[in-house]
């Protein structure tokens, strides 16, 4: 997770990504998951990988497709340096350029992740452009993950963008979890939401 200084958030992001990397996607619009697993991050140090590389085989596609996605607290200028970093390793790494996304969980100030960044040699004799696909929390409409049927959305809905007080939605959050997560995971699903549900509420 890019921001370090919370580590809560940063625990609870990467055992999302290790059990329900595939719902991760689907918040990006990444639909017609056929299969998926985590891939073995073992490039550079570990302060250097990015928070999660999945290895994913859509419906109907001969051969997987490798996604990076990294989680950011906060849109900060940082995390446009981090992307950057995470896709060239992983370049270097496996010979293929994976799709990249980041979850940006709450908003703040002005200032949005940029969506690609150009990189420029000295001189101009190299150059080179990334792109990614950002989803900012906020923007996303709590109904539209309380609905999808996928308990793995669960835990971002507090972080969502809904009318209802928090009492109401943090409890549907728990009638949701415990309802239809397998029943080794339920624990920690409502441990997960309830560390996103700190980000925004502090009571």
């Amino acid at each position: 997770m890019i921001d370090g200084e919370h580590q809560p958030y940063d625990k609870s992001s990467k055992w999302l990504i290790q059990h329900h990397g595939d719902s991760m996607l689907r918040l990006a619009k990444v639909e017609r998951i056929a299969a998926w697993r985590p891939a073995q991050a073992e490039v550079v140090q570990p302060r250097q990988l990015p928070d999660g590389l999945l290895e994913v085989r859509l419906e109907d596609e001969p051969q997987d497709d490798l996604f990076l996605i990294e989680v950011a607290t906060y849109p900060e200028r940082r995390v446009a340096d981090q992307l950057t970093g995470d896709l060239m390793l992983a370049y270097l790494d496996r010979g293929q350029l994976p799709e990249a996304v980041t979850l940006v969980l709450r908003p703040k100030g002005k200032y949005r992740v940029p969506r690609s960044r150009n990189l420029r040699s000295r001189r101009g004799l190299s150059a080179c452009r990334l792109k990614w696909h950002v989803v900012e929390l906020w923007t996303i409409p709590a109904e539209e993950l309380l609905q999808a049927g996928d308990v793995g959305l669960i835990p971002w809905v507090p972080l969502t963008d809904f009318a209802d007080p928090p009492e109401t939605m943090l409890r549907r959050c728990r009638e949701s979890i415990e309802q239809h997560a397998p029943p080794g995971e339920k624990a920690n699903l409502l441990a997960v939401t309830q560390v996103f549900s700190f980000l925004r509420y502090n009571d």
